[in-house]
């Protein structure tokens, strides 16, 4: 009997009562739901990380050369 894994995600927003639900099918990577993500957030977390790998680069950079 073959076994088939899944992970199923409950997400409650803190100031709501509304619950996502979002699933992953283990076995083909196929998945299902809607996950709530806060764009600006995500926009400013690529921001800090470009910019700290800029910085790192230059400081290395400096050293290097």
């Amino acid at each position: 009997m073959p076994r088939y894994k899944a992970s199923v995600v409950t997400y409650r927003q803190k100031n709501s009562d509304k619950i996502f639900y979002y699933a992953m099918n283990g076995q083909t990577g196929k998945t299902a739901g809607i996950l709530p993500v806060d764009k600006m957030k995500v926009v400013l977390v690529a921001l800090l990380i470009f910019i700290s790998v800029l910085i790192l680069g230059v400081i290395v950079g400096w050293f290097v050369s």
